[in-house]
């Protein structure tokens, strides 16, 4: 299935925008440990927002890649909200 998730910071600040772009690599870790495979991601620097659109064999894996992410964000003081997320089924 094919997932395309906006994501916003919250509160964001300069500081805090760079600090959330950051995160990239170890969210991409915990994606992989799911089995979510990022095909893009796109940051939108005057919106402060992350458009990334990715594929995965299950809702679940989306689902718990998605709270393990939040977990990092808040850790980081750096959380976010999902504002659209788009589900497509692939065929099998």
């Amino acid at each position: 299935m094919k997932n395309t998730l906006i994501f916003k910071l919250d509160d964001p600040t300069d500081e805090k925008w760079e600090i959330w772009k950051a995160l990239s690599k170890s969210s991409d870790s915990i994606c992989a440990k799911y089995g979510v495979i990022i095909e893009s991601r796109d940051f939108c620097n005057k919106h402060e927002t992350v458009t990334i659109v990715s594929s995965s064999a299950n809702a679940e894996s989306i689902f718990k890649c998605i709270n393990e992410c939040n977990k990092l964000e808040h850790f980081h003081g750096v959380p976010s909200t999902c504002t659209t997320a788009i589900q497509e089924q692939t065929p099998d």
